[in-house]
C-alpha cells in the first residue's frame, strides 16, 4: 500500500515527492506551444513541482524563458540535492 511504502521511505531517511505540473515536453515539440501548456499549468496550480525532460531539445528552448518568467512572477526555484550518506 502507499503509505506503507511512504513509510518505509520516510524510516530509509529519504524523501518521496512527485510533480503536479505536467509540461508534456515529451509530447509538445512546438517551443510555442509548450510554453503556453507550461504556463497555463503554472496558472492553474499556483505552485508545486513542474515535471521537465532533460532529453527534449525542445525542453532546453524552453526552459530559460519559463525561468524568466517565474522569476518575474516571484517565484523561489529550489533544487534537491541528496544528503551525503
Amino acid at each position: 500500500s502507499m503509505p506503507a511504502i511512504r513509510d518505509w521511505v520516510k524510516k530509509q531517511g529519504m524523501a518521496s515527492f512527485s510533480w503536479n505540473m505536467d509540461t508534456l515536453d515529451w509530447k509538445i515539440h512546438n517551443v510555442v506551444a509548450l510554453y503556453k501548456n507550461i504556463i497555463t499549468e503554472l496558472n492553474r496550480e499556483k505552485k508545486g513541482i513542474i515535471l521537465f525532460h532533460d532529453v527534449h531539445e525542445q525542453t532546453l528552448i524552453v526552459l530559460p524563458h519559463v525561468l524568466d518568467e517565474l522569476s518575474k512572477r516571484g517565484y523561489r526555484l529550489v533544487q534537491f540535492v541528496p544528503a551525503k550518506q
